[in-house]
Parts: C-alpha cells; structure tokens; sequence
C-alpha cells in the first residue's frame, strides 16, 4: 500500500469540499486548498455513472487534493520560468554591451540563480509527476479492495450453496 504524504503547510479551506451529482448519475468531488501564501487551489475527481456503485468518498477526495496540488505546482512553474526568462534576458543584454551596468559578480551570481530557478523547475515537475503515479496507485489500490470484496462474496456464496446442498440432502 501506498503511504498517503500529507500536504506540508497546505490546509482544505472550510466548507470548500463537497460532492455533486450530474444529470447522467456520475458524480465529481471538488476540494480547495490554501497555500500557505494564501492563494486557493481548486482540483477535482469524477467518477462515471456506471461506476458509481463503487463510489467512496474519501477516495474522491484524495484524488481532488492531489489535482489541487498539482495546480498550485503548474502555476508555481510558470512563476519561475517567468523569473527565469527575466534574468536570462538580463545576461543576454549585458553579454552584448561592450560596458556593462552590473559587475562581473552580479553576473554571476545572477547566471547561478538562472541554474538554480531551471533545477527547481525540473524538480517540480519531478513531483507533478510523482503526485499523478500517487493518484493512479490510489485508484488502483481501490480496485483491488474492490476485487477483495467480490472475490470473498464470491467465495462466501459458493460456501453457502454448498451448505444449503447439504441441508437440502439431510433433510430428505
């Protein structure tokens, strides 16, 4: 089984986490969760209408908060491929001036933050991808309880067939 890792200073709003049904029978949860900036971060899971009869709440509600998640982590990328782009920009200019604003130290270091921006891009899609393994393993794993299930009524059934043949047969 899967370890479900919490979300470290992200809190669900209150009262922003509730289950709907559409017309067709299918149903989809929506959580909202708080960075700790403040911003909100809607995600979802829908289940079809066929499927509804394994339906579990708290199932639906995993995978809409990894989805939230995995929103804040797509807008956090796009804030420092923006940073990135900047300063980069900046380091083109300042290679084709022959006299340059900043000193051969600001350059620098300003060269080793576009290294490190690109790292923390990469490590954050990294864990986007990550976060979609996590919600595909929770999906699965729910099947398999599932299976589990049908197997021991399956099994259980049988059993009972077989003690009512029995009982059938004494009572003759």
């Amino acid at each position: 089984m899967t370890y479900y890792e919490p979300f470290m200073n992200f809190e669900p709003v209150a009262k922003k986490c509730y289950i709907m049904e559409n017309k067709d029978g299918s149903k989809f949860t929506k959580v909202t969760i708080q960075a700790p900036t403040g911003e909100k971060y809607v995600g979802q899971s829908f289940i079809k209408a066929e499927d509804t009869d394994y339906y579990r709440p708290l199932t639906g509600y995993k995978i809409a908060e990894n989805r939230a998640y995995i929103n804040y982590l797509k807008v956090r990328i796009k804030e420092l491929r923006y940073h990135k782009n900047i300063l980069f920009g900046i380091l083109r200019k300042e290679d084709q001036k022959s006299s340059s604003v900043y000193s051969n130290r600001e350059q620098r270091d300003m060269a080793h933050k576009v290294i490190e921006l690109s790292k923390e891009i990469k490590d954050i899609k990294k864990k986007i991808l990550d976060r979609y393994k996590l919600i595909d393993s929770i999906i699965d794993e729910r099947w398999k309880v599932i299976d589990k299930i049908e197997a021991r009524a399956e099994k259980n059934q049988k059993r009972q067939e077989l003690v009512d043949a029995i009982r059938a047969g004494q009572n003759s």
